[in-house]
């Protein structure tokens, strides 16, 4: 019981780290598609 709860929670993190991989990714392209607005 204790193992299965140790296993849920790392698979909870990770999947944390990946929604906040693709949230800076976004942001950064979000932030570079402002800015060639602004050039052009």
């Amino acid at each position: 019981m204790l193992n299965n709860t140790i296993s849920d929670n790392r698979n909870l993190s990770i999947d944390y780290q990946i929604d906040n991989i693709f949230y800076k990714v976004a942001l950064q392209i979000f932030t570079i598609e402002n800015e060639k607005k602004t050039m052009f």
